[in-house]
């Protein structure tokens, strides 16, 4: 019977040795939780949180595309578009260089 209330005792100190652990694990994550919630509260949420590149427009145009079918039906060319663009570019008194065509 002792060896029996030996046991249970031991089994008891570590239930609750673990519950203090579990609860003070709980308090840390807790902690790092309203650290993580202030940093991006403080963030614009309007911004990314890295710093982008802008592309230049050429190098909007897929090289390897030629045609693009619409959901209508209707084939639009990509050399069209990009006369088109052209266009636009040279009234507006921009450069074009030829690297994608």
């Amino acid at each position: 019977m002792e060896k029996l209330r030996r046991e249970n005792d031991t089994f008891r100190k570590d239930v609750e040795a673990f519950v203090r652990k579990q609860g003070a694990a709980t308090r840390i994550l807790e902690m790092q939780m309203g650290q993580m919630d202030r940093a991006v509260s403080k963030r614009p949420s309007s911004n990314f949180p890295s710093n982008t590149l802008p592309i230049p427009r050429e190098q909007h145009l897929p090289e390897y595309c030629t045609t693009i079918m619409l959901i209508s039906g209707k084939k639009l060319v990509i050399e069209d578009v990009d006369h088109k663009i052209e266009e636009k570019v040279r009234k507006s008194n921009f450069e074009i260089e030829d690297c994608c065509v």
